[in-house]
């Protein structure tokens, strides 16, 4: 009995020893959970903005980059929002109709009307806009002086981007059928340019920073000259879709543009681009 119980004690105390050292083999659970990358952070937020080629608000850079004065304030709040902000480039039609399908979140640079209310948010207002009648610089003594009215009623021909808001005066002459054939519509500002160039139009409505932005990019600075002229004064707004982006976003938005216009921010963004 006494063998029996010696030899019964060796075996025990082998197997004790081979689970101990089954034991230690085994990685401890928190080093193994070390060792694995930590997820990164997902954004709740998360923006497509809009944008048509329109320089100095929003242009594609030699390296490829979206920029501009209306993108680095979207930027500027986005970046305050935590929210990620994609880009999506067209013309200005094509990004109405993707913003009302909820395609596209946000556009800068527009103005309230009463049809756009029906499929968009507004922001509070954050610059204002006005519109300018450019000539060829050979035509500016015999033009000098004269408004969209007078260059209608004899006989000019005039350039404006379809789907821009110009304001009362322009819009009641584009109801006129005796001057709507002399309006002639183009899907972005360069076109109108290069069409006045080459005498397709006598006179185009532009935006004196977009004017001014399209002539030195296209070598045209000294063939194109303003006219005193200003239209369409108003208020521009970003503009968001009613199917993507829900009101309280939008108040969030407001609050950081107050925020960049009280620290300086706008200000300093404003700056990069002088105004002509």
């Amino acid at each position: 009995m006494r063998q029996a119980s010696i030899h019964t004690l060796f075996w025990g105390a082998c197997v004790l020893l081979l689970l101990s050292a089954c034991e230690q083999a085994e990685p401890p659970a928190e080093e193994t959970a070390t060792d694995e990358a930590a997820p990164e952070a997902v954004s709740d937020c998360q923006l497509t903005m809009g944008w048509d080629p329109w320089e100095p608000y929003h242009y594609m850079t030699p390296k490829g980059e979206v920029d501009g004065l209306d993108v680095e304030l979207v930027r500027a709040a986005a970046e305050r929002m935590d929210c990620e902000l994609d880009f999506v480039q067209d013309d200005f039609l094509t990004l109405l109709d993707g913003l009302r399908a909820g395609e596209i979140d946000l556009i800068p640079g527009a103005t309230h009307t009463e049809a756009r209310a029906q499929f968009a948010h507004f922001s509070d207002p954050y610059r204002v806009e006005y519109f300018t009648i450019w000539i060829r610089t050979d035509d500016q003594e015999l033009l000098e002086g004269k408004d969209l009215t007078s260059l209608l009623e004899s006989g000019r021909r005039v350039g404006f981007t379809e789907g821009f808001i110009y304001g009362s005066e322009v819009e009641s002459l584009m109801a006129d059928p005796e001057h709507e054939v002399l309006l002639r519509g183009a899907r972005i500002g360069d076109l109108n340019l290069l069409r006045l160039i080459d005498h397709d139009i006598d006179a185009m409505i532009e935006d004196p920073y977009v004017a001014t932005s399209i002539q030195r990019r296209l070598g045209f600075g000294e063939q194109v000259v303003r006219l005193e002229h200003e239209l369409g004064r108003g208020d521009v707004h970003l503009m968001f879709s009613q199917s993507s982006v829900d009101e309280p976003l939008v108040e969030r938005f407001n609050d950081v543009l107050a925020e960049l216009e009280e620290d300086g921010t706008q200000d300093e963004i404003a700056a990069r681009y002088q105004k002509p």
